[in-house]
């Protein structure tokens, strides 16, 4: 008896062990994509991005910027899109949008910078990020507005 539940035990055990080494479907996570995959997942263009600090904090400027958004996404981000305009009829700036977000173990925002002509539109992103059926919402904020001499 003592032989049969020892048997048994192993083949249970061996069963457990190779049941464990079958191969699972998983999703990718954010956090294992790579800055510049996850960069280009929310925005077009990766020249835009900059390292921002909060040191760098130059706001003259930033009555002449808006941030609006209008039409629908048509990409799988979803939201609306989010556009960045200088409304100054005679003076470039410099801008740089810092988009926040929630996304766990992920850095908190990405920053991207423009040098925008007097009158200038940019599209920035979505208003909403989505990976592996999970949605986050986006928050931009102007954090530099510096006017340049052209």
């Amino acid at each position: 008896m003592k032989q049969l539940s020892s048997c048994l035990l192993i083949a249970l055990t061996f069963i457990s062990v190779a049941a464990c080494n079958g191969k699972k479907e998983q999703k990718e996570e954010v956090t294992e994509l790579s800055y510049r995959e996850f960069y280009e997942l929310m925005f077009e263009d990766y020249k835009n991005r900059v390292e921002w600090h909060e040191d760098d904090y130059n706001q003259e400027g930033k009555a002449t910027i808006t941030i609006s958004n209008r039409e629908t996404c048509d990409d799988k981000n979803g939201g609306e899109k989010i556009f960045v305009k200088n409304t100054s009829t005679d003076k470039s700036i410099r801008v740089v949008v810092k988009t926040a977000f929630s996304i766990p173990n992920t850095l908190p925002y990405i920053a991207n910078q423009f040098m925008m002509a007097p009158g200038d539109e940019v599209y920035l992103t979505c208003s909403k990020f989505s990976f592996n059926d999970a949605t986050y919402d986006l928050d931009h904020e102007i954090v530099v507005a510096e006017y340049i001499e052209d």
